[in-house]
């Protein structure tokens, strides 16, 4: 039982003895089990039971809310071609399964003045926001339950980790997937376009949207960093941030 059913029951308990005239004993253990120890003969000790059994329903239906709040999205699949980095400008809607939009996909080049609520930072950053809520992140894409920045995430990509082996890194070079309110992001960035001084010049993004129910947290599911030696031009520990216990924050 959570902590809204735990309250009224101790409520429901309190008000339906309090017109018991023999003693009680009631322990409350834990948020999860409880023992009561009445000793009750009147008709009118019956109200606690009701109670109770209210406390119950009510709990259970807001707990069953909080895993399903998330309304399912619309399979989606979309290719972009950026032809110059300098002025990129990726634009893209999430719908729920009844056409609503639901979240706002949007990539710029380092130091996009078109969004006054993120700082896009990196060659080419992607950032997904609520369309109709105010969110506590900044991005959705960020991993980290205490984001303090908003470059905090993989929707940040650097030239160098397109390139070489460092762009064959799952989920931190050109092909990066997020998992996160029921649903699946897939961002994988191909034809990469490189000029002499090595400087990201184009590069084409194809951004796949897939329903996931066991996709749960609020935030994208945090994701490692590779075990294995991993090229040092790649910058993996520079770049990203790790939040080892991200998943056990419930958000």
């Amino acid at each position: 039982m959570g902590q809204r059913g735990f309250a009224v029951w101790k409520v429901g308990v309190s008000a339906a003895l309090g017109n018991c005239p023999y003693r009680y004993k009631a322990g409350f253990e834990d948020d999860t089990s409880m023992t009561v120890v009445m000793r009750m003969t009147y008709t009118g000790c019956f109200r606690a039971g009701i109670l109770l059994l209210i406390a119950y329903v009510v709990d259970c239906s807001a707990g069953a809310r909080s895993m399903t709040h998330f309304p399912a999205v619309k399979q989606a699949l979309n290719t972009f071609n950026v032809p110059d980095l300098s002025n990129a400008n990726v634009v893209m809607f999430i719908y729920s399964q009844r056409n609503e939009p639901l979240y706002k996909l949007q990539c710029h080049s380092a130091g996009f003045e078109g969004d006054q609520q993120f700082d896009y930072t990196g060659d080419f950053e992607c950032r997904l926001s609520s369309v109709r809520n105010r969110d506590k992140y900044s991005t959705l894409f960020t991993e980290d339950a205490y984001q303090s920045r908003d470059w905090e995430s993989r929707g940040r990509f650097f030239a160098s980790q397109l390139i070489g082996p460092c762009g064959r890194i799952l989920q931190f070079g050109t092909s990066r997937e997020f998992r996160l309110r029921r649903m699946k992001v897939q961002l994988d960035i191909t034809e990469p376009q490189f000029g002499d001084d090595n400087k990201l010049k184009s590069l084409q993004l194809t951004v796949g949207v897939s329903p996931d129910d066991t996709a749960r947290r609020a935030i994208a599911e945090a994701v490692p960093l590779p075990k294995q030696v991993v090229p040092e031009q790649c910058k993996l520990n520079e770049y990203f941030v790790s939040p080892s216990d991200s998943n056990k924050t419930v958000l």
